[in-house]
């Protein structure tokens, strides 16, 4: 009666192909990572790179930008705590092609946050 070829789930439990909210977190958690400069010039280029605020949480920003959350997404933009780099921070970090970042991709974009160089 088809229970070994569905293993006796029903069409409700059976996976769909849209990402859940918790879905889409681990995948970008899993895409976290820390990278240097050198690794996003190229996405600079392509002026898709998003620095994110030491206030923020930079995997939330992530989320909310995969979810094209406009009006959070929009709030941190209008506060400045979601920016594209300025020309100062460009001329610093080509400077210092070895700065680290921690960075996750959201397509088309590479959301990245500052990590703090100093000792601890």
């Amino acid at each position: 009666m088809g229970h070994a070829r569905n293993r006796g789930m029903s069409s409700a439990d059976e996976p769909s192909s849209v990402p859940t909210p918790l879905d889409k977190r681990e995948v970008l958690e899993h895409q976290l990572g820390p990278v240097q400069w050198r690794d996003l010039q190229a996405h600079v280029l392509r002026e898709a790179v998003f620095l994110v605020d030491e206030s923020l949480d930079l995997l939330t920003c992530a989320l909310a930008i995969a979810d094209d959350d406009v009006d959070t997404v929009g709030a941190w933009i209008e506060s400045g705590k979601l920016t594209r780099p300025s020309r100062k921070q460009l001329e610093n970090w080509e400077q210092t092609p070895d700065k680290a970042f921690m960075a996750v991709p959201v397509q088309p974009y590479a959301i990245a946050q500052e990590v703090d160089d100093a000792p601890s």
